[in-house]
């Protein structure tokens, strides 16, 4: 699939635009960026999960610091990956370089039509199951918790389409509780064991913490550790905006650092929390296990105000995701990879009105799928095996001697093993049969569809009856630009 061509390499024309960007991101913003991005609605709702497929306190809490750590490798190979290819963009301008256009253009067609639409579904279903079931202790028909969901991806959709600004600032507002929320979390543990008599401790609070009875099925504990690396998702979001970090010789690895490091201690702490606070029984079979200990620990109030965190996480992150989708929709279109018309913008609101319905009509077909596990499963497969070709690039690129702006060169190992780890998170579905291997085939057809649009779009002038589509999409533009109060956005 990866389409290595023969070109003039881009990286002195990348250079002279990096040098052009406006850098604007210090170290706190680079740590600030990366734990508000990798930190979202997983810890509050999964980590039950983990313990339930470990059956161990103590391995689950391994299992979330070893997850951290491969979080922290990748950020250092895409690390080096910004220093051989500057600029703004990440994965994108990576394989860019790397396999050519088709392979990145590819790439954004999976981010806009597969992975940014079915993390919306997973966030705004598993916030709605959440909140049912901490206020009215019953969970709601499946049916009921798809329509509910999309009423709150419709709501956030309208709102993103009216206002960028307002909703920025909003996000950030809601990113506060979400930081509050894992702070009283691990208050609520440390509380739990400054309070409890030394027998409660020794006898009842410490041997949650402990080995025994782990499980010895390694499928098991494989599947609980893909669980807890989904949950730094967001590592990477430094080399989006590599070209805007000051001093990004040490801001980069040393933001990735501290950020990373924190969110993989914050984490630790708090399903440490869970474990100490929570008798067994609720830790495993909890279906809001957040709002469970803030009730355990500080009764109705303490659930109301996890329940308040959760839900502003959630409602952070669906958003965050309709305003990044619909910029990629855009940039789509203006690509001619989608109809030109969803290039559009508002003229007075400033916003890609038509882009922004795009991902909502995308984000509502998804909610159609009855099984959840198979949103997460294709989401999984599609996101790392980009992951996959990044980590195998830094392998290219070394042997091709592209030269590095800051000398950060990470050791080979690393970018080896993520790779070989990559491999087997893509191929983990095999091992289980029933639905998990349906959505590794789809995966695949949904990977190879989108290529074969890639290169339908390059090749496009040689195609059959490609010039009559081409100028009826235009001519529809045209017309709609002339009806509506919309331009064209030539950049986005």
């Amino acid at each position: 699939m990866a389409d290595v061509e023969e070109k003039t390499p881009l990286v002195a024309q990348q250079q002279t635009e990096d040098q052009q960007d406006k850098k604007s991101l210090g170290l706190g913003d680079c740590v600030s960026m990366v734990m508000s991005m990798a930190i979202g609605i997983g810890i509050f709702i999964f980590p039950n999960q983990v313990v339930v497929q470990t059956n161990s306190g103590g391995l689950a809490l391994i299992l979330w610091a070893c997850a951290g750590v491969v979080a922290l490798l990748g950020s250092f190979c895409y690390t080096e990956l910004a220093s051989r290819i500057p600029g703004n963009g990440g994965e994108f301008i990576y394989l860019k370089e790397i396999y050519g256009d088709k392979t990145a253009n590819t790439f954004l067609l999976v981010c806009a039509f597969i992975k940014y639409p079915a993390v919306t579904v997973i966030v705004a279903q598993a916030s709605v199951a959440y909140l049912t079931g901490a206020i009215t202790s019953t969970s709601l028909a499946p049916m009921h918790v798809t329509l509910v969901a999309m009423v709150m991806i419709l709501v956030v959709c309208v709102v993103v389409g009216v206002s960028t600004r307002a909703v920025s600032i909003l996000i950030r507002i809601l990113n506060t509780f979400k930081i509050i929320g894992l702070v009283a979390i691990i208050a609520f543990g440390v509380y739990s064991v400054t309070t409890a008599t030394p027998d409660h401790r020794r006898d009842i609070m410490m041997p949650r913490l402990n080995f025994h009875n782990s499980t010895t099925d390694v499928r098991l504990v494989a599947y609980g550790f893909f669980g807890c690396v989904s949950s730094y998702d967001g590592w990477n979001t430094l080399s989006m905006v590599a070209g805007e970090v000051m001093n990004y010789r040490r801001n980069l690895p040393l933001g990735n650092t501290i950020a990373l490091t924190g969110t993989t201690a914050l984490y630790v702490a708090a399903s440490t929390s869970y474990l100490i606070v929570l008798p067994e029984h609720l830790m495993k079979t909890s279906a809001a296990v957040a709002s469970d200990l803030g009730k355990f620990a500080a009764g109705r109030v303490g659930e109301m105000f996890m329940v308040w965190c959760v839900e502003s996480s959630a409602v952070a992150t669906v958003t965050a995701l309709a305003i990044c989708n619909s910029r990629l929709l855009a940039r789509a279109a203006l690509h001619n990879q989608i109809p030109s018309v969803f290039s559009l913008s508002h003229r007075t609101l400033a916003t890609p009105v038509f882009s922004v319905a795009l991902h909502l009509v995308i984000s509502m077909a998804y909610c159609f799928i009855t099984s959840i596990q198979v949103i997460v499963t294709v989401l999984v497969i599609v996101s790392w095996w980009f992951y996959l070709l990044c980590f195998v690039g830094i392998l290219l690129l070394r042997k091709r001697g592209t030269p590095s702006s800051t000398k950060f060169q990470i050791p080979i190992l690393i970018p080896g093993f993520l790779a070989v780890f990559s491999l087997a998170l893509i191929l983990s579905p095999l091992t289980i049969p029933g639905e998990t291997r349906v959505s590794f085939a789809v995966s695949v057809g949904l990977l190879v569809g989108l290529y074969g649009v890639s290169i339908l779009t390059a090749n496009g002038g040689a195609l059959p009856g490609w010039a009559v589509m081409s100028r009826a999409s235009h001519a529809l533009t045209a017309r709609v630009e002339q009806r509506c109060n919309v331009l064209r956005t030539e950049s986005v």
